[in-house]
């Protein structure tokens, strides 16, 4: 997840990308969120040259990036575990099925 902003300080306007190819040209990326953390930026110009309000929606697309990020993350690991238990009943079936039982 990517935060990045359009505009110059005092008329930006803050948004999410799930993908840098949707970023448009000439934005300024504020925040990534990789999956397990966050690096984000904002220099002392561009922090002096924010109005209280840009500041302040930075900090919530921030925040709402955090938490859209971790419930991705929770429903891919919940889809894995569920895929691997799904993995091993098949490799349960494959290997029962392959061996000739003689009675």
């Amino acid at each position: 997840m990517i935060v990045y902003a359009t505009g110059k300080p005092s008329y930006l306007e803050f948004h999410l990308a799930q993908d840098q190819r949707a970023i448009p040209e000439h934005s300024t990326i504020y925040a990534i969120f990789d999956g397990k953390r966050c690096v984000d930026s904002l220099d002392e110009y561009t922090f002096r040259a924010m109005t209280d309000g840009e500041y302040y929606e930075l900090q919530a697309c921030v925040n709402l990036a955090r938490g859209l990020e971790a419930k991705r993350r929770h429903h891919l690991r919940n889809r894995n575990l569920f895929y691997s238990v799904l993995r091993w009943f098949d490799s349960r079936l494959r290997t029962s099925r392959a061996k000739p039982r003689f009675e």
